[in-house]
């Protein structure tokens, strides 16, 4: 479980993160947004699908999972087989914003970036 404190600066972080993550005048068309399950947050993007607009498809992107024993958030990335594995370029860290920011950048080509 994601102690209370955590969770609340989890959610804050993702929220900014979200909202600044597509640039206004693309909003329209791609939104990022992130789901919030018992102790892992998955990142999503979604987008107006190709041929009807009035339906949006979720790209998962990355999953964050607090582990509590280390007090830590380990990185995932999601495979071209839709499995998720460890994020190797990282190692768990104690702030989810060291996650955010490895995400955003995406060294190593694997969040679609």
């Amino acid at each position: 479980m994601i102690p209370p404190i955590q969770k609340q600066l989890a959610i804050m972080q993702m929220e900014k993160y979200c909202k600044n993550r597509i640039p206004v005048h693309a909003q329209h068309q791609v939104k990022s947004k992130y789901v919030l399950e018992k102790n892992t947050i998955t990142l999503m993007e979604s987008r107006v699908k190709w041929n009807d607009e009035s339906i949006w498809i979720d790209i998962p992107i990355a999953k964050m999972k607090y582990e509590a024993k280390s007090m830590t958030w380990k990185l995932y990335c999601v495979r071209e087989n839709g499995k998720w594995v460890s994020y190797e370029g990282l190692e768990p860290q104690k702030d989810l914003q060291e996650c955010i920011d490895e995400v955003e950048l995406d060294p190593m080509y694997v969040f679609g970036g």
